[in-house]
């Protein structure tokens, strides 16, 4: 018996759903939903209005030629398995476009799955909390980014980001029970943000508020305001430059008494004095820039004045007790010591990122107008690290942490410029239909993509399709 139109768009709607959530806390569902919708094109086969709503889509052909790239970038690639196998990850660059696409969605379903994916962020948030909190040592936990349990922090903290700017578009904030609920949840996630230390989760917040804030006054042609708005937004950009730019300094003489300072440790910890710490450290090189931050002498004394606090944040890896506590200011401490006083690249993700940049920028070169090709990129940065005797740890060797580095050297000049374009009809539109939360979608990717290489895992590459699709389509009543 033939199944009611209304009932696939239920089903449709239930797929959706379960795709969001997947992509929020869990890689099984994110799968399972891409396999729902597979089936749901074979249960309803209605392939004349596929092709119909497919040939009228401007985002879904291209989202299709950026995923056919891929494609043609195997024809001047050695490593056929290395880009096979990209291209299996980027596959959700078309089912997830199909699944959106080829089927109408309402303004309602639209808020529903909305709302399902800011439950999901939420819930999910409130656990990693929880687990970082109160099992921290039972989940051997080394580092505040692992608080995600779930999934990449950096793809997490983007979501968390975005949730309040989706929740605002559409909740009924002149209810005063739904005003109530959005100042709740956006709170929790704004603290959230801050707590979890991940600067991509910052810099999407940050990129938010200021395209909504440039939209506001451009639509209300308050230029003056606008300009002043950006001012402050840049003042402190400047004090943070400043504050990187101060050398973090450690009076820590070069001859140490080792024996002293053992038989002291060894009786407040159980951790070897000649061995790591959590962070797989050299524990006697955290005691002593932890001594020297407390400006505590470097000796049996100082250990004695160290209380159970200090013995823990040792043991745990952390080298100056200004790298401790929550909020943003112990990151960007750690970043500010990356920069002046680090002279090896692994372990410190600023100056791994530096180099992973570096080494982009040389193949680019090298390679400027086709690239290396879909299958060679994994193959080119191998050949470059060793070319240029880096200092990077064999584990830490990976690709370019930028979006665009990564689409210029795999695709040459002419990839990069599509992928731009791509990026820019969308932002056109989104502008065209006055619909924001587009364009907060947009800022938030344009900006991490400077930091990250979001399309090259399968939950970054979905998320940015799903949403690039839904925002992108039309809306029915």
């Amino acid at each position: 018996m033939p199944t009611s139109p209304k009932r696939f768009l239920h089903y449709h709607l239930f797929n959706l759903s379960v795709l969001v959530v997947g992509i929020a806390c869990s890689k099984f569902l994110m799968s399972f939903g891409l396999m729902l919708g597979g089936l749901g094109f074979l249960l309803e086969r209605d392939w004349k209005n596929y092709a119909q709503n497919l040939k009228s889509s401007t985002i879904f052909w291209l989202i299709f030629g950026f995923y056919l790239l891929h494609f043609i970038g195997m024809l001047w690639s050695e490593n056929l398995e290395y880009g096979w196998n990209d291209i299996r990850v980027k596959s959700s660059l078309l089912t997830v476009s199909l699944i959106v696409l080829t089927r109408p969605i309402s303004e309602r379903n639209f808020k529903i799955i909305s709302w399902v994916f800011v439950s999901a962020v939420v819930i999910t948030s409130i656990i990693n909390f929880c687990a970082y909190q109160f099992y921290y040592e039972e989940l051997h936990i080394k580092d505040i980014r692992e608080m995600s349990r779930f999934g990449s922090h950096i793809r997490f903290g983007m979501m968390v980001a975005f949730s309040p700017f989706l929740l605002a578009f559409t909740l009924d904030l002149k209810n005063k029970r739904w005003l109530f609920a959005f100042v709740l949840v956006t709170s929790w996630l704004i603290f959230y943000t801050f707590y979890s230390q991940v600067l991509s989760g910052v810099i999407s917040l940050l990129s938010s508020v200021f395209i909504l804030v440039i939209i506001y006054f451009l639509n209300r042609k308050r230029y003056l305001v606008l300009s002043l708005s950006i001012l402050t937004f840049c003042i402190p950009l400047i004090v943070l430059f400043w504050y990187l730019s101060l050398p973090v300094v450690y009076n820590i003489p070069n001859e140490l008494p080792h024996n002293e300072l053992s038989q002291a440790w060894s009786q407040v910890s159980s951790f070897d004095y000649n061995g790591k710490d959590r962070k797989e450290q050299e524990l006697k090189s955290t005691l002593h820039r932890y001594l020297s931050s407390k400006n505590l002498s470097i000796n049996a004394n100082g250990i004695n004045q160290l209380n159970s606090y200090d013995i823990k944040n040792i043991e745990q890896g952390f080298a100056d007790y200004r790298e401790v506590g929550i909020g943003l200011m112990p990151r960007l401490f750690g970043l500010r010591y990356q920069i002046h006083a680090t002279k090896n690249p692994n372990g410190h993700s600023l100056l791994e990122r530096l180099e992973f940049w570096s080494t982009a920028w040389q193949i680019i070169k090298e390679q400027p107008i086709l690239g290396v090709g879909t299958g060679d990129v994994r193959i080119s940065f191998e050949k470059k690290y060793l070319e240029n005797n880096s200092l990077l740890e064999e584990d830490n060797r990976w690709r370019a942490h930028n979006t665009y580095l990564t689409t210029w050297l795999t695709f040459g000049v002419l990839g990069l410029l599509y992928f731009l374009t791509m990026l820019w009809y969308f932002g056109r539109k989104q502008l065209l239909q006055n619909q924001w939360i587009g364009l907060v979608f947009l800022a938030i990717f344009v900006s991490t993509f400077f930091l990250e290489d979001t399309l090259e895992t399968q939950t970054g590459v979905t998320f940015f399709t799903l949403f690039f699709a839904l925002f992108g389509h039309e809306k029915t009543k």
